[in-house]
């Protein structure tokens, strides 16, 4: 059941963030622009996902049509509204990643009861189901009636800058909504931590006292690889952990670890410090909320928009990127529509802290950094999971 979920999306992906502040549209053009579902088989849908920096582009036709076919998958994008000017049209036709849209946004549905998903395979790496293509380009504002559950996957905006990438958010919610005849009643996402990698290969350490010798222990006595990178003298268990993850960025999902041993040490520590990454914040000074905001780019965009971290999740995703940039492990953002106001009012007037009462960060994450946490049999449970998910394909 979860073979489709293994297969890799290995193409490239431009080293850059998820929304680029270096080229943000004028207001002036950002107001020329409108949101449009980008359907199966067209030209811009295929540039889209091209540039798309958070799942990497798609291999094959199907594979990104499988993203924007049928009654429970989207792809949204701000591009010109009809009436736009020449000078509009040419501006974004000669901007950095033309012919891109410059800002887009992918969203499944599902009858999940508010369940989001544990693994972005799970809604990429499926086959493309027979009449899917012409569901969406007969009946292009046609939702599942079924569906009671929304989760964003993939955010872009690399001609708009965060602005831009707030508004995408904001309008898609709006569309499905209003296409869904306010049936899906649960919101979130399941997003990227794209700086765990660096922080994890900081020239300084960037957790106080290090790992825990406990779970240091278990890596070198469970991972030879680990265990040699300590011989060799790499200066701290973090940088050695980056390291692993770098070098086994290419590997096959079944060949990421020499053992359940392995994959249990390994996935413990990564936890334990994914646990504390997602509630750092960046020094005073540094924007997105007091005391800097969070220090990941996507925890502050999502927390400043008014979502709550709702969980995390071990082998989310295992394309080279999600390896080597996080560890496998993703995020669900929950968006509470009825709080989302309040919470990014208070965000951004910096009384927010990730870990407060307000954000609240899901305990089951902050146990991870209890010892008796590091004994939970990861890799079953993390099996049982996504087998469970009403996500998974033929659930």
């Amino acid at each position: 059941m979860l073979a489709a979920s293994r297969a890799l999306c290995r193409a490239p992906v431009p080293a850059r963030s998820l929304t680029s502040a270096a080229s943000p549209l004028p207001p002036e053009l950002a107001d020329s622009l409108t949101l449009r579902r980008l359907l199966p088989g067209t030209a811009v849908l295929r540039a889209a996902l091209a540039v798309d920096v958070a799942l990497g582009a798609p291999e094959t036709p199907d594979q990104a049509d499988v993203r924007a076919a049928g009654d429970r998958r989207r792809v949204y994008a701000l591009t010109p509204a009809p009436g736009a000017s020449a000078a509009v049209r040419d501006f974004l036709a000669q901007a950095p990643y033309a012919p891109a849209p410059p800002a887009f946004i992918q969203a499944a549905l599902a009858p999940a009861a508010g369940a989001m998903p544990n693994n972005v395979h799970f809604l990429t790496d499926v086959p493309l189901a027979p009449g899917a293509v012409a569901t969406a380009l007969q009946h292009p504002t046609q939702v599942d009636p079924s569906c009671d559950t929304a989760v964003f996957y993939s955010l872009n905006a690399p001609q708009g800058g965060l602005a831009l990438g707030a508004r995408v958010l904001d309008e898609a919610l709006g569309a499905l909504t209003a296409e869904s005849a306010g049936r899906i009643r649960f919101w979130g996402t399941l997003s990227p931590i794209p700086g765990f990698g660096r922080w994890l290969s900081s020239p300084e350490s960037p957790l106080p006292g290090g790992l825990p010798p406990a779970l240091a222990d278990r890596l070198v006595r469970h991972s030879p690889r680990i265990a040699a990178l300590t011989a060799e003298g790499t200066p701290s268990m973090l940088h050695a952990l980056a390291r692993f993850l770098q070098e086994r960025s290419a590997a096959a999902p079944a060949a990421l670890f020499v053992d359940p041993e392995e994959e249990q040490a390994i996935g413990a520590a990564l936890m334990f410090l994914m646990s504390h990454y997602v509630t750092s914040r960046r020094a005073r000074g540094g924007g997105g909320g007091g005391g800097g905001g969070p220090v990941d780019s996507v925890a502050r965009f999502h927390l400043g928009n008014g979502a709550r971290l709702g969980a995390i999740h071990w082998r989310a995703q295992t394309t080279p990127m999600g390896i080597a940039g996080f560890g496998t492990i993703m995020a669900n953002y929950i968006y509470d529509l009825d709080k989302v106001e309040h919470r990014r009012e208070h965000f951004r007037a910096g009384g927010q802290r990730p870990d407060g009462p307000e954000l609240l960060v899901a305990e089951d994450i902050l146990l991870w950094r209890d010892p008796a946490a590091w004994d939970r049999p990861l890799v079953a449970d993390t099996l049982a999971k996504q087998r469970a998910s009403p996500w998974c394909p033929g659930s």
